[in-house]
């Protein structure tokens, strides 16, 4: 997927002539368009990139010439970057992870696996690997790339390990996790470095501290607020000797936010055959459809529901009667979020006659 950076602009005239216009030069104070239009960087307000897993704040400089210049609508300036696809973990900084599935470079373009020269071609199956852009020479230069399953995997990194879980020394969280637990972030690397640890889109540079030769740790809580239901852990280490050693970690996903619920009904007035139902969502997470719960006037129905991940839906057997009757639903995500919401409705017309 082509990646959009979107610079939102302020107070920036609108032309509707650049639709469509590659950029030609990146000046310290302004774009230089093919069209011969320019965009002064003392109005821009931000730089963000847009991409499947949301928007990052990126550095100016992320745009590079060949870019298109796709037009704007309401303030916003977007862009079709022609040099890499991926999916970036760290935008502010243009770090992505790439595979051979994604790349737009030259399958041919040379890197180093394990220490030893590799062809992007020739990644093993599977494989990510991090990258860094640079800006000015429009080059991704590889950090590092090991494979584990290699022989030669721990000789080319400085970095042992690097795990993530709601206890110490877990590989990875069994499920999404919830505002409010801890994550402990471990890596293994030579004594008397500095370790510090990257969850991408939430926290960049989180301090590690080594408790015994040779073991970092840190603890990260999650945030309210902060869904990221895709993303990794980075390790990064700085030996004493000066040398840096980054190494891509586990995939995990952060679901701080509850389930939400969209449309229920019925509300108001209702007839006796009307279905009790209600549609929801989950932001960070699936909804656990075998854990949706309803009760009808106190009697739990769920079991006689149809549930699904996005959907509940209850006929009741020969119709409601007249009268008021009060629903109540639960709804779980995988990582245990619960929303609860209860609602009434009146019955005017028993469901055992006909409309």
């Amino acid at each position: 997927m082509a990646l959009l950076l979107v610079l939102f602009l302020a107070c920036l005239p609108a032309v509707g002539a650049s639709v469509g216009t590659l950029v030609e030069q990146v000046l310290p104070d302004r774009i230089l368009l093919e069209s011969g239009q320019e965009i002064p960087s003392g109005r821009v307000r931000a730089v963000f990139l847009v991409h499947s897993g949301g928007q990052n704040p990126v550095p100016w400089g992320l745009i590079s010439p060949g870019d298109r210049v796709l037009g704007w609508e309401g303030g916003n300036l977007r862009f079709q970057a022609r040099l890499v696809r991926g999916e970036f973990l760290d935008a502010r900084h243009g770090e992505l992870l790439l595979g051979r599935q994604n790349l737009s470079l030259s399958s041919k373009a040379e890197v180093l696996l394990n220490g030893q020269p590799c062809l992007l071609e020739d990644l093993p199956r599977g494989r990510a690997a991090l990258a860094r852009l640079d800006p000015v020479t429009g080059r991704v230069g590889r950090l590092e790339v090991v494979d584990p399953g290699h022989p030669r995997g721990q000789e080319a990194s400085e970095i042992l390990a690097v795990r993530v879980g709601l206890v110490p020394s877990e590989e990875v969280p069994p499920r999404p996790l919830r505002a409010g637990e801890v994550l402990h972030l471990e890596l293994r690397a030579p004594e008397a470095g500095r370790a510090v640890f990257d969850v991408a889109g939430v926290v960049r540079g989180l301090a590690a501290r080594e408790v015994e030769p040779g073991l970092y740790r840190a603890r990260l809580v999650v945030p309210p607020g902060l869904d990221a239901p895709n993303t990794f852990v980075l390790g990064r280490f700085f030996s004493p000797e000066g040398g840096l050693s980054v190494r891509v970690g586990p995939a995990l996903s952060l679901a701080p936010s509850p389930p939400r619920v969209q449309q229920f009904g019925p509300q108001g007035t209702a007839w006796g055959r009307s279905p009790v139902f209600a549609r929801y969502e989950s932001p960070g997470t699936m909804v656990e459809a075998a854990r949706v719960r309803l009760w009808l006037d106190g009697q739990e129905v769920s079991a006689r529901a149809q549930r699904r991940v996005d959907l509940v839906w209850h006929e009741p057997p020969g119709g409601l009667a007249s009268g008021l009757h009060r629903v109540r639903l639960q709804v779980v995500d995988a990582a245990g979020n619960q929303t609860q919401v209860s609602w009434h409705f009146r019955v005017e017309e028993a469901g055992d006659q006909e409309p």
